[in-house]
């Protein structure tokens, strides 16, 4: 799930607005409005395929591995954090949720939003991997609170965008919409940062490919793609 993200161009439009003006052959129905009586109901299989094309999830651990019910006696929560991340992201989504949950009373503690709001997004992160959406969505909720609180936009715009697949796959799609459009005001403040960019289309692709808009999803694809070679990533 790498992320990248090219110089700003003209940013989709909330719903019933053209998703993607740079591109006049593109239609612009709302979503809400055109699909609402021949979209086919969501498909968990497909979405599963189209996840895995836009951001891989990690592959399954080859053998069975402990999970990390407590931390080092020596590790700060920070660092316990990071290692939840490497874990999610590396195929050990149990084990890094596990101590994720154990990390976060004491990183409620002191009260950092955004440590706070991170501890979330790994959550979030590791829910979406498990096929959990219902729990995502919690998580993704709390963690746009702290991050938007914290005056994180780079950590937040990623957040918002995985927010916005876990209400596409959940149904509630003018809400994912909303969401999606939220993001693309806050693309300026991470202008310098690709990846982060990236990231973003990657989700709006899956967004799109969900409801079956194939032409925008390919769009979201392109903008991504047109990043990475200003990535080491």
């Amino acid at each position: 799930g790498g992320t990248l993200f090219f110089g700003l161009q003209p940013l989709p439009s909330p719903p019933g607005r053209c998703a993607m003006p740079t591109l006049p052959e593109s239609t612009c129905e709302s979503p809400t409005d055109a699909d609402s009586n021949d979209t086919p109901p969501p498909n968990d299989d497909r979405f599963a395929r189209i996840v895995a094309a836009m951001q891989p999830p990690p592959p399954p651990s080859q053998r069975k591995k402990e999970l990390p019910l407590r931390a080092a006696a020596d590790e700060s929560p920070a660092d316990a954090l990071e290692r939840a991340q490497a874990l999610v992201r590396g195929g050990e989504v149990d084990a890094g949720l596990t101590l994720c949950h154990q990390v976060w009373p004491a990183i409620s503690r002191t009260n950092d939003l955004t440590r706070m709001g991170v501890c979330q997004y790994v959550m979030v992160l590791g829910y979406h991997y498990n096929g959990m959406y219902t729990a995502a969505l919690t998580a993704g909720n709390r963690g746009m609170d702290l991050l938007t609180r914290a005056g994180d936009s780079g950590r937040l715009l990623h957040l918002i965008s995985m927010h916005a697949v876990t209400l596409t796959n959940l149904g509630q799609l003018p809400e994912a919409f909303e969401l999606f459009y939220r993001g693309t005001q806050l693309l300026p403040s991470v202008s310098d940062d690709p990846l982060m960019q990236c990231r973003f289309w990657n989700n709006a692709a899956t967004l799109y490919s969900f409801i079956d808009r194939d032409d925008q999803a390919l769009e979201c694809t392109e903008r991504g793609a047109a990043l990475t070679p200003h990535m080491d990533d």
